[in-house]
């Protein structure tokens, strides 16, 4: 969840997640707080049937927040990496496919400095680091070193 507030406006935060009640309701969940409530918030359109699931957001500004996630698309079949942006009026997705790779975190500094961070590889093995990183015009990926798997002794 971000807090966002100023002299000018009231408090407002967002606040993420995945609802997967079942099959039948597979996919992401955005509320906003207004100052006095939580209300589920639209979301940008995605297909029949994709799956979206959105696992950190950072923000800028009021009006200019990222959240990033999984898409996945084509009846399950394909994995996207998904960058949604909230330009003050409106959540927009950009999905770029993968191959077992996940993001979970997201750090925003200015609107043309933005970083996301995962690992690459089956889900449940973290141990090859990811980092993307967006310039102001599209995500691109870095190479970042990765420290391998954790021996507990």
């Amino acid at each position: 969840m971000i807090g966002l507030s100023d002299e000018n406006t009231t408090t407002e935060a967002w606040a993420l997640g995945s609802v997967n009640i079942g099959l039948a309701n597979p996919g992401q969940v955005i509320e906003r707080w207004d100052g006095t409530q939580w209300n589920v918030f639209p979301g940008p359109p995605f297909a029949a049937g994709d799956q979206s699931g959105l696992k950190a957001m950072s923000a800028i500004s009021a009006n200019d927040i990222w959240a990033v996630g999984s898409l996945v698309s084509a009846g399950g079949e394909i994995l996207n990496f998904l960058f949604e942006h909230w330009d003050g009026t409106s959540w927009t997705a950009t999905s770029i496919p993968t191959n077992d790779a996940f993001l979970f975190g997201v750090s925003a500094d200015a609107p043309n400095d933005a970083w996301a961070v995962g690992f690459t590889g089956p889900e449940n093995d973290s141990s090859r680091t990811l980092a993307i990183h967006y310039g102001g015009t599209s995500w691109k990926r870095v190479h970042s070193p990765s420290v391998g798997l954790a021996r507990v002794s």
